[in-house]
């Protein structure tokens, strides 16, 4: 007489071979790439305006970086949300810089469309690939001493992203 498996334990490979694929591949598939984003972030950006932020001097102010572009549907329903958090840290030591895609003239015309509260940098292409970022939006938090503490894929809310930047504060 045959004994009888059970048909978990008959499954019990594919299960195994399943979480394995979603364990490896999942990240490629899905843009998440936080293992390999470096912990330190350096940076000199100039933004629309012509000023120059650069990682040395922001030394001591928590600096958050929101990487966009403008037919980004995502992108553009989170911008109030960076607006509010821009609002609510006007006299602390937080910088909110937005990283683009897109060219000057670009993201000069769509702020007309889209009021940005937050520096901007365009022809952020560079940028965005040294630091391997693949989705959009995506929120670097870097910490008062320079390094990445968090990073979100998706789109933000003002409550989430003001534990985290209170927390460096």
């Amino acid at each position: 007489m045959k004994s009888k498996v059970p048909v978990l334990i008959k499954r019990a490979s594919l299960i195994f071979f399943l979480a394995m694929l979603f364990t490896f591949i999942g990240p490629i598939v899905f843009g998440s790439y936080t293992e390999n984003v470096p912990t330190r972030i350096d940076f000199s950006l100039t933004d629309i305006d012509g000023n120059t932020w650069k990682s040395n001097e922001l030394r001591g102010s928590v600096v958050v970086f929101n990487f966009w572009f403008t037919s980004c549907p995502p992108c553009k329903k989170e911008i109030p949300e960076l607006n509010k958090l821009v609002d609510s840290y006007a006299n602390k030591n937080v910088v909110f810089i937005g990283v683009s895609l897109n060219g000057a003239d670009e993201v000069e015309g769509f702020t007309y469309m889209h009021p940005f509260k937050y520096k901007l940098i365009a022809d952020g292409e560079k940028f965005i690939d040294q630091n391997k970022v693949s989705s959009f939006p995506t929120q670097f938090i870097v910490d008062k001493n320079g390094n990445l503490v968090d990073e979100i894929v998706g789109s933000v809310d003002f409550y989430s992203m003001k534990e985290i930047i209170d927390k460096l504060l």
